[in-house]
C-alpha cells in the first residue's frame, strides 16, 4: 500500500486476535514481563498463516461465484447486466445512480440491468435507502465477505442486519460453495421473504 502496489490490505489479522484476545494479551504481557518474544511471534505467525488461508479461500469462492454469475447472465441477456456482474463484486450494495455512473448507461438501462440480476437471484432488492432511493444487494457475495471463522475452523456468517426485502420473482436457493483450501461458509439469507 505504501508503494501503491496494493489498493487495500488483503490480509486482516484482527479477527484472529479478537477471537483469541486472552491468549494475545497474555503473549504481549509475557514479552513485557519476561522478554518472551518467541511466544508472541509464534502467535503472530499463526495469525498470519490462518488469515492467509482464509483470504485465499474467500478469493477462490468469490472467483467461482463471479464465473457462475457471468455464465448465467451471458446465457440470459446481452444487456448491461453482463457488466453489472463485475460491478457487484466491487460494490455488493448497488443503486441505479451508481450503475448509471459506473457503467455509463441511462437510468432505464441501469434499472433494467438491476432487475435482470434480481430476477436471476444474483441481487435482491433491499429496503429503500436515503431519500427513498432503491438499493440492491448481492447476498451471496456479502455472505462470503462477512463470514467469520470460528475457533473450530468453520465459518459462520455475521448478521446482515434487519433489512426489509422485496423478494425477486425467481430467486434460487443460496448455494454452498465448497473449496478444499478453506472450510465452507454456511450462507445466511439476509433478505427474508
Amino acid at each position: 500500500m505504501i508503494r501503491d502496489r496494493l489498493p487495500a490490505p488483503i490480509l486482516y489479522i484482527s479477527p484472529y486476535f479478537e477471537e483469541r484476545r486472552d491468549e494475545y494479551y497474555a503473549a504481549l504481557q509475557g514479552v513485557r514481563e519476561h522478554g518472551d518474544l518467541e511466544s508472541w511471534l509464534t502467535l503472530f505467525l499463526d495469525a498470519v498463516a490462518t488469515q492467509a488461508v482464509d483470504a485465499v479461500g474467500r478469493a477462490e469462492q468469490l472467483t467461482d461465484l463471479r464465473e457462475r454469475y457471468r455464465t448465467t447472465v451471458q446465457e440470459t441477456t446481452r444487456s448491461a447486466a453482463n457488466q453489472l456482474v463485475d460491478l457487484a463484486f466491487e460494490q455488493p450494495v448497488l443503486t441505479a445512480r451508481l450503475v448509471e455512473r459506473r457503467l455509463d448507461v441511462a437510468r432505464p438501462s441501469a434499472l433494467a440491468a438491476l432487475r435482470t440480476l434480481a430476477d436471476l437471484g444474483i441481487l435482491a432488492e433491499a429496503a429503500d435507502g436515503p431519500r427513498g432511493q432503491l438499493r440492491w444487494r448481492a447476498p451471496e457475495i456479502l455472505n462470503v465477505l462477512i463470514a467469520e471463522r470460528t475457533s473450530s475452523g468453520r465459518r459462520r456468517s455475521r448478521r446482515c442486519g434487519t433489512v426489509a426485502a422485496r423478494p425477486s420473482s425467481r430467486r434460487p436457493e443460496l448455494m454452498r460453495l465448497r473449496r478444499s483450501a478453506a472450510p465452507p461458509i454456511e450462507p445466511i439469507d439476509c433478505f427474508p421473504s
